[in-house]
């Protein structure tokens, strides 16, 4: 469960930086911090197309695969719903 939550928080902080800022420096940041804060905890996709990678290369299991492809999607909506409340 812990997994999916960093998985979760993860995809959320990138799509937010990404909507918000579209500096790659900072893209680029918030996914280096993400992945030494959550390295110990998930495998770190934060991006469904890596997940689905990661699937093809054996590294983790069909379970996983969808659990984290549900749990990035809703993480990147709710950053967008966050992106919104903020421009109110």
């Amino acid at each position: 469960m812990h997994k999916y939550f960093a998985e979760f928080i993860g995809t959320l902080l990138l799509t937010f930086v990404i909507i918000k800022t579209g500096n790659y420096f900072a893209i680029g940041l918030i996914l280096a911090i993400c992945v030494f804060i959550f390295e110990g905890v998930s495998d770190c996709c934060f991006n469904p197309a890596v997940a689905i990678a990661f699937f093809h290369m054996n590294k983790i299991s069909q379970n996983d695969l969808f659990f984290y492809i549900i749990v990035e999607i809703c993480g990147a909506l709710v950053a967008v719903e966050i992106v919104k409340l903020i421009k109110l």
